[in-house]
């Protein structure tokens, strides 16, 4: 089996509201041919984003870019450390989750808006390249004044884990599965969060089929 391989997350923010560049620091280590995936979670005033060149916003539903949210994907060259997207707008503060995978050739992802919800529950996701030694990640963002805030990963999600302890922010995790759907199960919290949102992360491996059993009795020597 090769599975993707993930990195360290690394988390960061702009809360300066005077700048419209939003500086994304990427996980230490990254090689040349990893696959890598940022989360920007901005207030709508901060307007549409402009990725730096050879970041692709990664089709989906969460934020598409256009109001301080976004998604994006870039194969690395190798060495990068940050990035640097730009906003329209110089307001409101941004909140970055960056992500990078070794032996990796592909991500996909679903969401779920979870505002005022008690419970944090990650969307199943079926990626259209079906069967295949996947990367799952569970990805959470939030922001509650109160600081109310997810307190536990899902159940069997042990690789990548990383969190924030703010009032606002990303807490990740992920698991190996050679399956073609995967359903996280939910996570419990200190309590309901006015902002909260859920994303299910599929990452495709280099080698997109997952390993099968091969019976050796089938074939005979002469």
């Amino acid at each position: 089996m090769t599975f993707p391989t993930p990195r360290t997350p690394e988390f960061s923010r702009t809360t300066s509201g005077a700048t419209v560049n939003r500086v994304v620091d990427l996980p230490a280590g990254i090689q040349a041919g990893d696959l890598m995936v940022v989360f920007i979670a901005g207030a709508p005033v901060s307007g549409a984003i402009t990725p730096p060149s050879g970041w692709v916003l990664l089709a989906g539903s969460w934020g598409n870019g256009t109001a301080g949210d976004g998604v994006y994907w870039k194969v690395a060259i190798g060495g990068e450390t940050s990035a640097t997207f730009v906003t329209s707008g110089a307001s409101g503060s941004s909140f970055h989750c960056a992500m990078a995978f070794k032996d990796a050739i592909a991500a996909e992802y679903t969401f779920v808006d979870l505002d005022g919800s008690s419970s944090m529950n990650c969307p199943a996701i079926t990626p259209s390249w079906g069967l295949a030694d996947n990367l799952f990640c569970a990805i959470n963002f939030w922001n509650d004044s109160g600081g109310d805030k997810p307190t536990a990963y899902p159940a069997s999600y042990t690789l990548m884990q990383a969190a924030e302890t703010d009032i606002a922010g990303f807490r990740v995790s992920a698991r190996q599965s050679a399956a073609a759907t995967e359903d996280p199960a939910a996570q419990t919290t200190s309590g309901a969060m006015s902002l909260a949102d859920g994303v299910t992360l599929a990452i495709r491996p280099t080698v997109a089929v997952a390993a099968q059993s091969v019976s050796r009795g089938s074939y005979m020597m002469g």
